[in-house]
């Protein structure tokens, strides 16, 4: 008697899931073998940079599909340790992380004359707010929030330091963008991506463009 539809759906849904224990099986067998990390094809593309990290750190990438990546962050390899998919290796490079900073002496040329025009930047905006301690560079930087690429900037409210990338001292524009927009957390406690902080960032631009445009005048 032939089969039913209804037979061949049920028969191919065993199949898939048969395939995707096989799959989970081995995921599990690698990671505990292995210095491996899961990701899928879209997040290989996505992230290729931070991907080229995780290699030069020593991990071996594993493509896996989307239906067995879903499935890791709930798993443990056969040896009891969580498996390693690229958010996790993300967690742990971040709780890694350490700044690495440059003594402005150890700046080139180029670099200082970038930094020499941070008071400016400063009275370009009405002063120095009190809560802002210190401005540092460093070469090292951690990722963006939620994100796979490093950040250009941070506020660090524990210790009322504003840190720049290095990058930045390339020109003077992207250090005095970064500054104030770094400057704009400060002041106003928010986040990216917040209303809160983007009426502050844009009040931050507004004064800076309002004083030069006044000092300009006959």
């Amino acid at each position: 008697m032939p089969w039913s539809p209804t037979c061949r759906t049920m028969s191919a849904a065993r199949n898939k899931t048969q395939w995707l224990d096989v799959g989970l099986h081995a995921c599990k067998q690698l990671n505990a073998r292995r210095k491996v990390i899961f990701l899928t094809a879209f997040e290989l593309a996505m992230a290729p940079d931070f991907v080229q990290r995780a290699v030069e750190d020593g991990y071996e990438t594993i493509v896996v599909p989307e239906t067995i990546r879903r499935k890791l962050p709930g798993l443990r390899d056969a040896l009891g340790n969580p498996m390693r998919d690229l958010s996790r290796y993300r967690d742990e490079w971040q709780e890694s992380f350490h700044f690495t900073f440059i003594d402005p002496a150890s700046f080139t040329a180029e670099e200082h004359a970038v930094w020499e025009m941070l008071p400016q930047i400063f009275v370009a905006r009405g002063g120095r707010p009190r809560r802002i301690r210190d401005i540092r560079v460093s070469e090292t930087m951690r990722l963006m929030e939620g994100r796979y690429q490093e950040a250009v900037g941070v506020w660090e409210y524990e210790t009322g330091q504003i840190i720049i990338k290095r990058t930045q001292l390339q020109s003077v524009e992207s250090f005095a963008a970064t500054v104030l927009h770094e400057l704009s957390h400060a002041l106003s406690g928010a986040s990216d991506v917040s209303l809160e902080f983007e009426e502050k960032l844009s009040q931050e631009l507004g004064t800076v463009v309002a004083r030069q445009l006044a000092s300009a005048r006959p």
